[in-house]
């Protein structure tokens, strides 16, 4: 086996930043970016001298707000051409945005990870502080979604990731992902405990067996569950709300999902951001390409 690569820390803040400016369409103040970056402002300014002076990034002379340049534009081309499931979904997503009034995000399936591929949020409003291209590892109750359609080796994948499950936990989570393959979707509703500052640190670090092993510690709380309704939720508690779009073979290729607090989901009702979800995949289902 090769050696690992080596770190390269200013290649990963071109990528941090131009993930930032991604998910930002009203754009970052250089005070914004180096914070996001983990440098000084003057240090960062250097570097994005030379992303503007590329055309990777412009900045507005108004507000002094760093964008995402036309030199993107030919290779984002490129990408929309050779992944059109992104291309059908982010319309979805935006329309899904606007009408909860919160942020709606795409997760496509990497081996055992699910990696963060799209965010669409509306001006305004607030949003987790996660950047396109995180992982989350693939071990329940997370990622029922990725796996509720597979096959039993899928599955049996799925669940070895806990070796502290028990056959009659193995059964039960059984259960739950035929309710989901019935519903059509699902939510993750993680207590407020689960979801801290450290949780965001580890989810930027490179991924690592170190790293998913305390992303799961930390995800993994006794009271993270995943429901397929509910019509309470507690307050405080962080909940995504999610449906896959399947591929014309019926593979799992991306799952959209609406995330919130357990008040703002309750009071929209978690069947109906389930059930809009499930509409709006199946509509990115039907444009891909035969």
């Amino acid at each position: 086996m090769g050696a690992m690569p080596r770190p390269s820390p200013q290649t990963d803040r071109v990528i941090a930043t131009i993930n930032l400016l991604a998910s930002a369409p009203q754009g970052a103040t250089l005070t914004e970016i180096a914070r996001a970056v983990g440098q000084e402002p003057s240090t960062c300014q250097h570097m994005l001298a030379a992303l503007t002076t590329s055309g990777f990034l412009v900045r507005e002379p108004a507000d002094r707000r760093y964008h995402l340049g036309p030199a993107l534009v030919a290779p984002g081309q490129v990408a929309q051409a050779r992944y059109p499931v992104l291309a059908a979904a982010r319309p979805e997503m935006e329309t899904l945005s606007r009408r909860f009034d919160l942020p709606c995000y795409a997760f496509s399936a990497d081996g055992d990870h699910a990696r963060l591929v799209l965010i669409t949020v509306e001006p305004g409003t607030p949003v987790v502080p996660v950047r396109t291209g995180e992982t989350l590892p693939l071990a329940p109750p997370l990622g029922a979604l990725f796996v509720a359609w597979g096959g039993d080796d899928t599955i049996d994948r799925w669940l070895d990731a806990d070796p502290t499950i028990d056959p009659l936990g193995r059964a039960r989570y059984r259960a739950l992902l035929a309710e989901v393959r019935e519903a059509g979707y699902a939510a993750e509703v993680l207590p407020a405990s689960s979801v801290s500052g450290d949780v965001l640190h580890l989810l930027q670090d490179r991924a690592s067996p170190w790293r998913d092993r305390h992303l799961r510690e930390r995800l993994v709380d006794p009271g993270t569950e995943v429901v397929v309704g509910a019509e309470r939720i507690d307050d405080g508690a962080f909940v995504t709300v999610g449906a896959p779009v399947r591929s014309r073979q019926g593979e799992v290729v991306l799952t959209l999902s609406i995330a919130g607090s357990g008040s703002e989901l309750t009071d929209l009702g978690v069947a109906t951001v389930g059930r809009a979800l499930r509409a709006a995949t199946g509509r990115v289902r039907r444009a891909l390409p035969r």
